[in-house]
């Protein structure tokens, strides 16, 4: 038979689990599967942001010195 059909996957100890959602179950788990999705997305974004915070800080930008004795060090 065509579909459509509705399936849920997540990982298990880095592994990936797949169960396959009858109607009445998707219905029921509408909500879920749309919160999940946003979940998703709103910690996609916090990501982003803490990424480029960090390369935003000036402190990225120092040039390594060579130091006494051969070792390297950061000039402010």
């Amino acid at each position: 038979l065509h579909g459509p059909y509705w399936q849920w996957t997540r990982k298990v100890a880095a592994k990936t689990v797949c169960r396959w959602l009858s109607l009445d179950q998707r219905h029921d788990y509408q909500a879920w599967i749309d919160n999940d999705r946003r979940l998703r997305e709103l910690l996609s974004q916090l990501e982003a942001l803490g990424a480029a915070a960090l390369e935003a800080d000036p402190r990225w930008q120092r040039k390594p010195t060579a130091a006494p004795g051969g070792t390297t060090q950061t000039s402010p």
